[in-house]
């Protein structure tokens, strides 16, 4: 079953484009900037898997409020409607992509909105 491309969508292409960047990767100049900067305290911090760098000072980041369309109750609604759709977990894209073509349309016709 091939996706119906919605007016703005493009062909994904190649998935393997979407990942790591190897050539970054094998950068010994971004390398060693990453191992300068996420060191660890000691080496049974460095053995732990779930150890994370915690930094000294964070950054204050404000995020102005946005627009939203949506009332609070059509959220509510939205996340009804969404909270009952059983491809909302699946790892594949097409099921991913088919999910959220069924939320736009749930929000068009919230809005009463015809797509040509």
């Amino acid at each position: 079953m091939t996706p119906t491309l919605l007016p703005g969508d493009s062909e994904v292409g190649e998935i393997q484009e979407y990942g790591i960047d190897w050539e970054d990767y094998d950068d010994d100049g971004i390398r060693n900037h990453d191992n300068d900067v996420n060191t660890t305290d000691s080496d049974d911090q460095a053995q732990n898997p779930f150890f994370t760098h915690q930094p000294q000072h964070l950054s204050y980041i404000r995020v102005p409020e946005t627009y939203s369309p949506l009332s609070h109750q059509q959220v509510e609604h939205l996340d009804n409607y969404l909270a009952d759709h059983l491809d909302s977990g699946s790892q594949s894209m097409d099921r991913q992509r088919s999910f959220w073509v069924d939320a736009l349309t749930f929000c068009m016709e919230m809005f009463n909105i015809s797509y040509l």
